[in-house]
């Protein structure tokens, strides 16, 4: 379970900032190739992601990250998603322009329109992007699975798999329910405490105007 709060932390605050800086990048910024860019990503809904498994794992094994946590953090961190692109974006789209005119006007920099103005007042849509990214990587098995070789190492889902196939040879039924049981509570926990900021979150992007 430690393991699996220091992966899934961590690659949730660094991906969330990036996916932010992203979104705002794509839709608040004017530079040549952005639709194109756009075009690119949008290409990549339509295709598996499982067809990148082996050049990432070919990268990450000549870069010395494998069995590693950090390079599974790193990994998801790093592996943009363009469903939370297009989640975000559109709501960065429905803040108005005149918000970023006037913080110019008084002499901000670019970096500070962002943190100061836009990050700010996509609270509601970077807190949605977030619990969906915390729900993803706390039930992804396939990453850790072909990653992590150490037992010391398993996140949670993993760890669970090997506890399923040590069934095949003792029975275990307490140990194994037990496990189930502290995997599902977290899970539980955050549906019941921010299912209402999931549903506003969802939908606020979608309203422009």
């Amino acid at each position: 379970m430690l393991n699996t709060l220091y992966y899934v932390g961590l690659s949730t605050l660094i991906g969330t900032m990036l996916t932010a800086i992203n979104a705002y990048v794509l839709t608040r910024l004017e530079f040549k190739g952005r639709k194109l860019l756009w075009a690119v990503i949008m290409l990549s809904l339509f295709l598996p992601g499982i067809n990148a498994l082996v050049p990432q794992y070919i990268l990450m094994r000549d870069l010395g990250l494998t069995n590693s946590l950090t390079g599974l953090v790193v990994l998801d961190s790093l592996g943009e998603s363009a469903f939370f692109l297009m989640m975000l974006g559109g709501f960065m789209q429905s803040l108005p322009k005149e918000l970023e005119e006037s913080g110019y006007m008084d002499g901000a920099s670019i970096f500070q329109v962002f943190f100061r103005i836009i990050l700010p007042l996509s609270t509601a849509g970077i807190v949605t992007v977030a619990i969906f990214k915390v729900l993803g990587l706390y039930n992804n098995f396939l990453g850790p699975f072909i990653y992590l070789s150490n037992p010391s190492k398993y996140t949670i889902g993993v760890a669970m798999y090997q506890a399923n196939i040590i069934m095949q040879y003792k029975t275990d039924w307490v140990t194994l329910f037990a496990g189930l049981i502290i995997t599902l509570v977290p899970l539980v926990v955050i549906y019941v405490l921010l299912q209402r900021s999931i549903m506003e979150g969802a939908t606020l992007g979608a309203i422009k105007g």
